[in-house]
């Protein structure tokens, strides 16, 4: 998976760094899960979208070298997320498409005899 949005220059040390996250506008902000950019609409709008979708994950996977949990929930809570559009969105299909691959490099892992990824194990 190539990155072609971002070249990751700046530190992602938490959820709050990621570029499709944020806050909303309120009086009392609250952090919203999934925001990514949306590409106008335009000729080949789906398949940018698309590639921008991917290129996440990459922000997801500098996230992971700071802090497991943090990344495990970046993506348990983007698809969780209300914002999150089902029905083949470009964006949110790019992510699923980049989360597959991962899934199955990381069920390679295990099968190679690669521990578990536990959350619990991290609970206070």
């Amino acid at each position: 998976m190539t990155p072609i949005w971002n070249n990751l220059t700046r530190a992602i040390t938490t959820r709050a760094g990621l570029s499709f996250t944020g806050y909303t506008a309120d009086e009392d902000p609250r952090f919203i899960n999934w925001a990514p950019a949306r590409v106008p609409p335009q000729p080949n709008q789906w398949n940018i979208e698309h590639r921008l979708g991917e290129s996440l994950l990459e922000e997801v996977r500098t996230l992971h070298a700071v802090d497991e949990v943090e990344a495990f929930e970046a993506i348990q809570f983007a698809l969780m997320s209300p914002y999150w559009k089902t029905g083949g969105a470009g964006a949110e299909c790019g992510f699923a498409t980049g989360l597959a691959a991962l899934a199955v490099v990381g069920m390679r892992a295990l099968r190679a005899g690669a521990e578990p990824f536990d959350p619990e194990a991290f609970e206070d």
